[in-house]
């Protein structure tokens, strides 16, 4: 399968289990549409998972949007103590759920897949993919969302 295939899945997996989970609908947007890196506050969640192939999937957004998936999944109100720390949880939670997804729709049932747990990433690292080719940017309630996906099994071209 192509690498552009996979990040067409993403992008319909990503939309189904935001759609589904937090009521939101996010939307591909243009790399002129991107954030400047230098002024975007953003956080970073990060899922490895191996067995029929390895690799991982990343997912970078501000406190505003995160805080948007705590609010819309777990109830929360905006003015919670805490809510940040609850809302990178929640978007963990979520990353779990799209990885799994994801690794289903591109590669049946059949397979047996290991994932790991989520991790936070450094800032330091979303300037390593803010311009990969195997990133997708996305707009969420008015916010940039970008997933990363790197699979590296012998098939992806």
């Amino acid at each position: 399968m192509l690498h552009s295939e996979i990040l067409d899945k993403t992008v319909d997996v990503f939309g189904r289990v935001l759609g589904e989970s937090a009521f939101i609908i996010p939307e591909l947007i243009e790399d002129n549409s991107k954030p400047a890196l230098e002024e975007w506050d953003v956080n970073g969640v990060i899922l490895a998972f191996s067995g029929h192939c390895r690799g991982s999937v990343s997912l970078w957004a501000g406190n505003e949007f995160m805080q948007c998936i705590a609010v819309n999944i777990l109830g929360l109100e905006e003015e919670t103590p805490g809510i940040q720390d609850k809302a990178l949880d929640a978007v963990k939670e979520m990353l779990n759920i799209i990885v799994g997804n994801l690794l289903t729709t591109v590669y049946g049932d059949e397979p047996i897949f290991d994932l790991g747990i989520p991790e936070v990433l450094s800032r330091e690292q979303v300037m390593q993919e803010y311009d990969s080719e195997k990133a997708i940017w996305l707009e969420a309630e008015g916010y940039p969302v970008l997933i990363v996906v790197n699979i590296e099994p012998d098939d992806i071209q």
